[in-house]
């Protein structure tokens, strides 16, 4: 073993992680590895590359490798988890990211994390429970703030959410999701012009996501400004053609009794429909908008 060309590996390795190129920074840290196997640093190192490439399998086994010459590194359990999480196994990630706390227990990301896994399989308490400790840990982790409040809104206590989102954003004014979330949160309260001012916000910070659009036409469909929907609905179908605003289009068409708008966007939702009984309510509408427009 050359210390100095494990040294060198690991320097280079680092550089080009830092540089976002994974592929190099493997070779170099499998290089390392070779010189030094019992190193559980190393080992690390190359599964965080693995995972941020979006390579999970190997990412896993290079952070098991980690966990057995290393029992206490508490990041190689998290970033384990993590990489668990991605592949969908959320009872895997859960085990992982409890023992994660359990050595750190001011890891607020680990806390966040299983939270996450935990609401993916339904236990929303728990989850309630994980991002509540991360906001104890870290006052100002405004994801936290977000998580709880979007697990809120699974529990319909659009108030309370609205209040969390209102931390998050006031964390970071910047953070997109928190204005389009909080939107829903007001949408499910009635009120439209709060959350078309969220929207908007949205849209201003990332103009190119159809979804905001989209959304944001459904605001002006509920107060009867089918004109302004309808502007929002073609600008997000410059991004984004989808079931849901040909679908939401068609009905501000309709409303406005322009039938023949009304049958091309209901032609074109039916067309694109996966769920079948949504496809019956289409093509209900498609029909009737057909014998209106005969009159």
């Amino acid at each position: 073993m050359n210390p100095v060309s494990v040294m060198a590996h690991m320097g280079r390795g680092g550089t080009y992680w830092l540089k976002g190129n994974h592929n190099k920074a493997i070779t170099d840290f499998t290089h390392a590895i070779r010189l030094q196997p019992e190193d559980a640093h190393l080992y690390y190192l190359r599964g965080l590359n693995y995972m941020q490439k979006g390579d999970y399998d190997e990412a896993i086994a290079d952070f098991t490798e980690a966990v057995r010459l290393n029992p206490g590194y508490a990041t190689a359990y998290r970033d384990r988890a993590h990489s668990y999480m991605q592949n969908g196994d959320y009872n895997k990630a859960i085990t992982d990211f409890t023992e994660a706390v359990r050595l750190n227990p001011e890891d607020a990301r680990s806390y966040l994390n299983r939270g996450f896994s935990y609401r993916q399989k339904g236990r929303i308490r728990m989850a309630m429970d994980d991002y509540t400790r991360a906001i104890e840990v870290n006052r100002s982790y405004a994801k936290a703030y977000s998580n709880r409040a979007n697990a809120l809104i699974e529990m319909k206590a659009y108030k309370e959410a609205k209040q969390d989102y209102n931390r998050a954003i006031n964390l970071n004014p910047r953070y997109t999701l928190a204005y389009s979330k909080r939107a829903f949160a007001y949408a499910q309260m009635r009120n439209y012009p709060r959350a078309v001012a969220d929207l908007t916000k949205a849209i201003e910070l990332d103009p190119a996501c159809a979804d905001y659009y989209n959304n944001r036409g459904l605001m002006y469909s509920k107060t009867g400004d089918y004109d302004t929907a309808i502007e929002d609905y073609n600008k997000a179908m410059e991004f984004k053609s989808s079931f849901g605003t040909h679908y939401n289009r068609g009905l501000a068409y309709f409303k406005k009794e322009n039938y023949e708008m009304a049958i091309k966007d209901f032609t074109n939702a039916k067309e694109c429909c996966q769920d079948q009984n949504v496809k019956k309510e289409v093509e209900h509408l498609l029909r009737l908008s057909e014998r209106l427009e005969e009159k």
